[in-house]
């Protein structure tokens, strides 16, 4: 934009200085108009002067005008014509654009006029000189103004033109944004997506492993390879993220806007030059056509002083001039100035129109280069347009890696932590199916402990059994034992009693009976609840001393 400014201000500084040297041209076209207005106006009073009479007794007209054609050969080697007409003298001229030199004997006023006229057909050639080249410069400067004019108007269509492309522009680049917007919330919605399933799998191991109050199950756990939390690492590992692989028309692109910008360039540096090149031109042209207005103002002042002559000559009698012969050879030197410079005048309008034609050439030429500069300028915009787009993309491409690069170092820190997590829940899951080894192992322990048991169990029971039948034996022989015992301790003390009373000793003499005790709390008191076994040994150590036998 700043170069589009910069060109607008150029092209405005243009259009000024053409301005200025359109007036400069019209003033100069009215000026020369002006000049050869008066100078047809002398012509004509020079030609409306009328030819007055010999009024001179000494000289007649037959008799003296040889001697005076005679003297002017001599001294000035100028052909002369003598004229039939009374008192008028035509002199014409090998060399139509020079001025006759008067005859010695002229009146000074008539030299002094003929003097003046050819200083004046002098600068007259000069100032045709001059304006020839200002006309050429004008023309010149006037086809530089219509092609920037052309060039302006081309200018005018081609920021249209590029208007309407960078509001295309505009719309394509929001419409990738959208599709970019649109892709990369898709993106997002599937990294949320696996990050939920891959917090799923992560969570979903857990349950298994920590159950609390729950019996310990009776088989060890292994996780297979396909378990969604031993894929949750090869999935972090393998997912990639959509911008980590490089675009291959994102990195050819800024190449080709590359080379078409230089190429753009040098072309623009070749319109550069050219333009300096014009603008030399037109400052070199600024200076001609001043260096032309100041010949022209000094032609103006010298048109001036010419007119005021022809007046002091036109009010002036014919006593200044001497003789009637010297002042018609003077006015017939003036038209005979006047034909030439009417010559001079076709020539100058053939030369006006040589040059308009040329002008015409030169303008074209300007107008082919100023509409290739504008092209140039036009494809260098665009060029910078392009180029700042591809920035721009750039700088959005570039973003959007960084902002995927610390996803993916995000990724990778996630992918490191899982890992990490995976290996403590293998080294989780192999203390766990070790302890659940162990559990095992003194699970089968206990088992073959209670199997012991119950084995020792069952042999106790039958033991039991048969210590309790034996018991029962024994009890009902001991019932039997206490029955026949009271009887034989009845028939003991009977027989005791007898016997004592038989030799008078009483029966607690000896000490037998304190000592036996009752017999129902020796005998038949309660049996101890002991092991069938100790009852047995019980039973066979009272026994002996029970039986009377023993006694």
């Amino acid at each position: 934009m700043s170069s589009l400014l910069s060109l607008q201000e150029e092209n405005r500084i243009l259009q000024q200085e053409l301005s200025r040297l359109e007036d400069l041209l019209a003033q100069s076209r009215a000026e020369r108009d002006e000049l050869a207005i008066k100078y047809n106006a002398i012509s004509e009073r020079v030609g409306r002067l009328p030819a007055r009479p010999h009024k001179s007794t000494r000289f007649g007209p037959k008799t003296h005008l040889p001697s005076i054609s005679e003297r002017c050969r001599g001294a000035h080697n100028v052909p002369v014509m003598e004229t039939s007409a009374p008192g008028v003298l035509g002199l014409v001229l090998r060399d139509a654009q020079s001025i006759p030199v008067p005859p010695p004997w002229c009146s000074p006023r008539c030299l002094l006029f003929c003097t003046v006229a050819r200083e004046a057909l002098s600068r007259a050639q000069l100032e045709a000189e001059v304006a020839r080249g200002e006309r050429a410069a004008l023309d010149e400067a006037l086809a530089q103004v219509k092609a920037l004019d052309s060039e302006n108007s081309k200018k005018s269509r081609e920021l249209e033109e590029l208007q309407a492309r960078v509001a295309l522009e505009e719309q394509r680049e929001e419409e990738s944004r959208r599709e970019a917007f649109g892709l990369r919330r898709k993106v997002v919605e599937s990294e949320a997506g696996m990050e939920a399933t891959r917090k799923e799998s992560l969570m979903s191991p857990l349950p298994c492993c920590s159950v609390p109050g729950g019996p310990p199950p009776s088989f060890p756990i292994h996780l297979h390879p396909n378990h969604p939390a031993s894929r949750g690492a090869t999935e972090g590992e393998g997912t990639g993220t959509p911008g980590s692989s490089p675009d291959p028309d994102a990195a050819t692109e800024p190449e080709v806007v590359r080379a078409a910008l230089r190429d753009f360039l040098r072309e623009l540096q070749d319109a550069q030059r050219e333009r300096e090149e014009l603008r030399v031109q037109v400052c070199s042209l600024g200076q001609r056509l001043a260096e032309a207005e100041a010949e022209r103002d000094g032609a103006g002042a010298r048109a001036l002083q010419l007119q005021k002559l022809v007046a002091e000559s036109e009010e002036g009698d014919g006593g200044g001039f001497g003789v009637d012969s010297p002042r018609l050879l003077g006015f017939g030197c003036c038209k005979q100035v006047s034909s030439p410079c009417d010559e001079k005048m076709s020539m100058v309008k053939a030369s006006e129109a040589k040059l308009e034609e040329d002008k015409r050439r030169l303008k074209e030429g300007l107008e082919a280069a100023e509409s290739r500069g504008a092209r140039l300028e036009q494809q260098r915009q665009a060029l910078e347009d392009e180029l700042q787009r591809a920035r721009l993309a750039l700088g959005e491409q570039q973003a959007e890696a960084r902002v995927l690069q610390d996803r993916a170092e995000l990724l990778q820190r996630q992918r490191r932590e899982a890992e990490r997590s995976s290996l403590r829940l293998e080294k989780d899951n192999s203390a766990l199916k070790k302890t659940l080894e162990k559990l095992a192992r003194e699970k089968l322990k206990t088992q073959e402990d209670s199997l012991r048991l119950a084995v020792q169990k069952g042999r106790l029971h039958r033991s039991l059994g048969t210590a309790e039948q034996e018991l029962a034996e024994a009890q009902k022989h001991i019932q039997v034992l206490r029955g026949d015992g009271a009887g034989l301790l009845l028939g003991l003390a009977a027989a005791w009693g007898d016997a004592g009373a038989r030799s008078g000793v009483l029966p607690g003499s000896f000490g037998l009976l304190p000592t036996l005790g009752p017999p129902s709390a020796r005998f038949w008191g309660d049996p101890p609840a002991t092991h069938p076994v100790a009852l047995r040994q019980e039973q066979a150590a009272q026994e002996p001393r029970c039986h009377p036998s023993s006694i």
